[in-house]
């Protein structure tokens, strides 16, 4: 795409053999593209001008070609931008806000669309209700997920960041050089803060006053703008100014073993990389501890005996010591919508080693504590005593639940599409495809939500090849044309 890495971490410079700093740099103090892991870990976060991405979206390698699984969210708060929003709850308890950003006769008015979307941030203190404010996104929204504020704004640029709500002129404190550090004070004091507040980055340690002063004067002029078009319509709730666009990109297992492929090119890396790194159980490391062993005394010997055996040792390991009977074992059901559901637990009934190819699957028995409501799509009322049986396969586009009642009598089976399940220390993890399959008791079998799946496709947040994927599943469940995991127990 033409543009250089900057600023990277220290492990990624050693790997790419990369300068932390070069003045030959085109643009050499500028992150013209930002890129970091998503707080989750099941994918990244960029975010980069208008400008920009216009020019690299249609060559950017995160694309439906190389990744034909991968998920993508265009979020509507993008990084850094500025709103005037209305604070509409608020918890003194829990400490956080909730604003909304765009007003309520605004929002897309089909059920379909707003499954998707969100017209509110959340900033993370206690705000009166009522209260209107200037807002500014520090984490974009993904999907149905509330996109985090900041109370007030800056104005980013490469060298500095103007601040108008904190009128003090200021030096990162990663500049440790006490020289550089009154050098940058004295470019400071040669601007005049009075409306606003001034913080030297610390890139700005390899760039001369000249340059310092030309962007103040940049960020200055921003200032002024965002100023006049904050006086222009002083009562209205909604954006004010934004000229980033970000994104976030999801990986399904289907992705990250694809992202294992791409890095053991560059370095021994085993298979389950990216997946046990993303395990959010951090009192259980030792998976992740023995597969960084062993890719660090790989790579130390310059790849060589890096064999298919090693690999299939490892996953042979990881297999037989991940979970125990009667083990207590969560379930991460993430939302196309972009929210994250914890399921309620389950405890193991029965762990089974499957082969050809090799992979698990576990039984899990979950006692259903609400007994208000009726089950999903099964027209049933959820009983006092209710408990479910699921079946988990690894590698499976679809797990199978069977609720029954307290008299152990069958109520009905639910079939729930997804990516290929994964099996993780922390437990099973997959992301929903909206689309089920029903089969309430002595009735034939019914597809449900077929229309999200589809309003999903159409936003772009799934490629076409997951779709006709997630549509084949779900058609072969409903028509009996798929061996269930059921049959094999």
């Amino acid at each position: 795409m033409g543009y250089n890495p900057v600023y990277s971490s220290p492990p990624i410079r050693e790997r790419f053999e990369l300068e932390e700093f070069s003045a030959e740099w085109e643009n050499p103090y500028s992150k013209q593209i930002i890129i970091n892991d998503r707080y989750d870990r099941e994918g990244i976060s960029v975010s980069t001008s208008k400008e920009i991405w216009d020019t690299i979206k249609n060559d950017f390698p995160l694309n439906s070609t190389q990744f034909p699984h991968l998920m993508q969210y265009i979020a509507r708060f993008p990084l850094n931008s500025i709103y005037k929003g209305i604070v509409i709850s608020s918890n003194k308890v829990k400490n956080y806000s909730l604003i909304r950003l765009i007003p309520e006769q605004t929002s897309e008015s089909s059920n379909s669309s707003l499954h998707f979307t969100t017209t509110l941030g959340r900033i993370n203190r206690w705000l009166k209700v009522g209260t209107e404010d200037i807002f500014q996104v520090s984490y974009e929204d993904v999907g149905q997920t509330y996109a985090y504020l900041n109370q007030g704004y800056t104005i980013s640029g490469d060298l500095a960041v103007l601040m108008p709500f904190l009128k003090k002129g200021l030096v990162s404190k990663k500049i440790r050089d006490k020289d550089e550090r009154i050098r940058l004070k004295k470019i400071i004091d040669e601007v005049t803060v009075q409306d606003f507040g001034i913080l030297i980055r610390t890139v700005a340690q390899y760039a001369n006053e000249i340059d310092i002063l030309h962007e103040i004067q940049k960020l200055i002029k921003k200032y002024l703008e965002i100023e006049s078009l904050m006086k222009e319509n002083p009562q209205s709730i909604g954006d004010i100014y934004s000229d980033m666009v970000s994104i976030n990109y999801l990986f399904p297992n289907t992705t990250k073993f694809k992202l294992d492929e791409i890095r053991d090119a560059i370095i021994p890396t085993l298979p389950l990389h990216h997946e046990i790194k993303a395990s959010t159980n951090v009192g259980d490391r030792l998976h992740l501890k023995i597969l960084l062993l062993i890719e660090e005394i790989l790579d130390e010997a310059g790849g060589k005996g890096f064999t298919e055996g090693i690999k299939n040792r490892f996953l042979s390991y990881y297999s037989s010591n991940l979970y125990e009977p009667r083990q207590i074992l969560n379930i991460h059901h993430f939302k196309i919508n972009g929210r994250i559901l914890h399921l309620q637990p389950g405890q193991i009934k029965k762990i089974e080693r499957l082969h050809d190819p090799d992979r698990l699957l576990v039984i899990l028995r979950r006692n259903i504590k609400s007994s208000q409501g009726n089950y999903d799509g099964l027209e049933i009322p959820i009983e006092e005593g209710d408990y479910a049986i699921g079946i988990y396969e690894e590698g499976r586009w679809f797990s199978e639940t069977a609720y029954y009642s307290k008299e152990n009598e069958l109520k009905g089976k639910y079939y729930n599409i997804n990516t290929p399940l994964v099996f993780r220390p922390d437990g099973i993890h997959y992301f929903d495809l909206e689309i089920d399959v029903m089969e309430p008791l002595n009735r034939k079998r019914q597809i449900i939500d077929q229309e999200l799946l589809e309003k999903a496709a159409s936003l772009g947040i799934i490629t076409t090849e997951l779709f006709d994927t997630a549509i084949k599943v779900a058609n072969e469940l409903k028509n009996n044309e798929i061996l269930l995991p059921s049959d094999n127990v």
